[in-house]
């Protein structure tokens, strides 16, 4: 399959990505990139040539390729930053489901079920949230050996408080 993009690149970006060669400490998955982005540069093989060298699917060489073509080099080489979820409950959402968890119900009951704890928690004024949620932060907390204090980051948080 012919490729759409071409790759030229500059001195100053062919030193760079010998320099981060020669590092000992650069990712598998950013060799590769470099790799595939030197060998693309001198033009004398081709797409699954370079696949094949590298370890990259010749659709990862055509990604690789059009993103340094968006002039996006610094991201090319280095990858896309992977961030993470935002937390649904901040700590002190937290600190009270698991005060709540602890608490017997109206029947005497002293477990509660995930779903059941969720409709409890979101009317007494908690944020909506799955039931997933509720099992991650119990998960959490459940090491805590004080049903009345719940330790957080360094702080220890009183039932009174």
């Amino acid at each position: 399959m012919p490729s759409n993009y071409c790759l030229f690149l500059t001195k100053n970006e062919t030193l760079y990505l010998h320099k981060v060669l020669a590092k000992e400490k650069s990712s598998s998955q950013r060799r590769k990139r470099i790799m595939a982005l030197m060998m693309a540069s001198q033009g004398k093989t081709s797409r699954s040539e370079i696949a094949d060298a590298v370890g990259l699917s010749v659709r990862g060489i055509e990604e690789i390729l059009k993103r340094i073509s968006s002039n996006d080099f610094e991201s090319t080489v280095m990858g896309r930053s992977r961030g993470h979820k935002k937390r649904v409950l901040e700590e002190e959402d937290e600190i009270k489901l698991v005060r709540l968890s602890r608490v017997t119900d109206e029947n005497g009951l002293k477990k509660w079920t995930l779903r059941g704890l969720k409709e409890i928690f979101v009317t007494s004024g908690g944020k909506q949230v799955s039931h997933e949620t509720i099992r991650r932060v119990l998960n959490k907390y459940k090491d805590t050996k004080d049903p009345d204090k719940v330790e957080l980051d360094k702080n220890t948080i009183d039932k009174d408080s």
